[in-house]
């Protein structure tokens, strides 16, 4: 979660850089969203925007979160991630080995072999396999030859998907133009003034619920339970078939968010009026 908060905050922060209206009055909706937090809501704004109206200082403390805070904040949640994979290792399901399996086996079996019967002149048999004692495999007795070494075979891998990323990114703005907007103007507002796509869900929740509802408890609770889920839920299962209440309470948070973000990007106009997309288009990504 620490991974997912850091990575809105490099889209919000540089949403800002452009300074254009689209982004300086998208920032604007996205900040007074912090005014919804109990006492202490109009101090933390100021303090991110630096004053009560986003200028030149706000460019430049976002700027330098987007470019030296958040860069350096992601490297060490990135060390702390890749260390905590190969220390402890994924859940992998290994079904019917190890202590999966040790569990369904009957207390008196063994594993020594049945004989084979004794070959006659009216009977040839071929034994083509042998039985032999199981090994145990746990994420903590592996041999040897499971590792490898982070040089070359994990770097190179990273070092691949991150150039071809940046490949794909570089061919999307070659192919699709964007082009900015006028010069930031705060005398000038645009309507509708939307969020950031990412947060345009929460502005259209806004419009149905109490704002410290919408705003602060809905988002703060999800993230919470997101967070703490891992622990409270023990259960080991790691087929979807065995996790029924988890994969649907997730599946009803997503489709509760995928709805709220559509109808906010493509179906409200001015005024925050329900319009339909194929008659006037406000999409503003």
């Amino acid at each position: 979660m620490g991974l997912f908060a850091i990575t809105l905050g490099f889209s919000f922060t540089g949403y800002l850089l452009p300074w254009d209206q689209l982004s300086y009055w998208a920032v604007t909706v996205g900040t007074n969203l912090v005014n919804y937090v109990p006492f202490i809501g109009t101090l933390l704004r100021d303090l991110l925007i630096g004053g009560e109206q986003i200028g030149q200082i706000t460019l430049l403390r976002f700027y330098a979160l987007h470019v030296a805070v958040l860069p350096v904040a992601l490297c060490v949640l990135l060390m702390v991630h890749i260390w905590r994979v190969r220390k402890d290792g994924f859940a992998v399901h290994r079904g019917g080995v190890g202590a999966f399996a040790a569990t369904d086996a009957p207390a008196n079996a063994t594993s020594s072999p049945e004989p084979v019967m004794a070959l006659t002149k009216d009977h040839t048999r071929s034994r083509l396999l042998g039985v032999v004692d199981r090994e145990v495999e746990t994420a903590e007795e592996r041999p040897v030859d499971d590792t490898v070494f982070t040089w070359p075979h994990m770097l190179v891998r990273h070092v691949v998907v991150a150039l071809g990323t940046a490949a794909v990114v570089i061919a999307l703005g070659v192919a699709f133009a964007a082009p900015l907007r006028g010069v930031a103007n705060p005398d000038s507002t645009p309507e509708p003034a939307k969020a950031p796509w990412y947060f345009v869900g929460l502005q259209e929740m806004l419009s149905h619920f109490d704002p410290l509802v919408a705003g602060i408890l809905l988002p703060a609770g999800v993230l919470l339970v997101l967070t703490f889920l891992p622990y409270i839920d023990r259960n080991p299962a790691t087929e979807a078939r065995n996790r029924k209440v988890a994969i649907v309470a997730f599946s009803i948070i997503l489709i509760i968010a995928v709805v709220a973000t559509v109808v906010g990007l493509a179906f409200r106009g001015p005024g925050w009026k329900f319009i339909t997309p194929w008659n006037h288009s406000y999409i503003e990504m």
